[in-house]
């Protein structure tokens, strides 16, 4: 016999609501877990449906998300009666209002999308070490990395006319500005690898992903880090200050980008 869509749309809201409670349950969490979650994801695709039966969908999600607010501040009045040394984060409320409007999304049918909503909330939740872990080893520099990754990606590529021109009309600004995109991104996500694995496996990773992506981006991009780390390497060299460590750590830096590039060559004859 076949399930009616409402009741596996909803067993889907409770499996979500359930699998953030979960993780806030472990985590500790003094204003919501392995029970809150779930009800407040079934809370907004009752909401929805109880909407959908008086023509007022909007109306009463509205009202239910503010219901949730209420609740959420309820479950913070002792914070608010007795504060401690240190700021409480706002982590769990977000968590609790997105799960409640996912709860909303699944009754509309969009399965998918809210499943995938639900996901990157748990994991996003329960990666809080790793994420703090990586950002604070994050300097100046590398975030200069990543603005200048966004600006590319988000501020100029999405302006860029798509419609080609010039002789024969070969050229398509989108079309070229896309390597540029590729070959930072090989770049950035390469470094991203090294700060997390090491340059070793680092430059297992990138060479193998890049070679899927392109050889040649890989190429131009490594070759870059190649000749830079090879230019330190003679200055420190130049200085005769003894620095054998630093010089190791330079050769270390080449054929690890060496290593990326055989390995793209590689993986490019696969790709094919």
């Amino acid at each position: 016999m076949e399930i009616p869509e409402v009741f596996t749309n909803l067993g889907i809201a409770l499996g979500l609501g359930l699998l953030v409670g979960l993780q806030r349950e472990r985590a500790d969490s003094q204003i919501a877990g392995i029970r809150t979650f779930p009800l407040i994801t079934i809370a907004g695709a009752v909401a929805l449906l109880v909407g959908r039966s008086i023509s007022a969908e909007g109306w009463v999600i509205g009202a239910g998300a503010v219901a949730v607010g209420i609740l959420i501040y309820v479950g913070n009045m002792h914070r608010v009666a007795e504060p401690g040394d240190e700021a409480p984060g706002v982590t769990t409320e977000a968590a609790m209002l997105l799960m409640y409007f996912i709860g909303s999304l699944v009754m509309t049918g969009a399965r998918s999308e809210a499943v995938l909503l639900g996901g990157v909330t748990a994991v996003l939740l329960h990666a809080k070490t790793i994420l703090h872990s990586f950002t604070d080893k994050l300097g100046d520099k590398d975030m200069r990395a990543v603005m200048q990754f966004a600006l590319l990606t988000m501020i100029i590529l999405p302006v860029l006319p798509a419609e080609p021109f010039g002789p024969f009309d070969v050229l398509t600004p989108r079309r070229i500005w896309l390597m540029v995109v590729l070959v930072s991104g090989i770049s950035l996500g390469g470094y991203i690898v090294y700060r997390i694995v090491g340059k070793e496996k680092g430059a297992v990773f990138a060479g193998l992903i890049g070679g899927l992506i392109s050889s040649t981006a890989t190429t131009v991009s490594f070759s870059r880090r190649a000749k830079g780390a090879g230019d330190s390497q003679v200055s420190a060299s130049d200085s005769n200050n003894g620095s054998d460590g630093k010089l190791t750590g330079r050769l270390a830096g080449v054929g690890a980008a060496a290593l990326a590039i055989i390995l793209a060559s590689t993986v490019v004859y696969g790709r094919v």
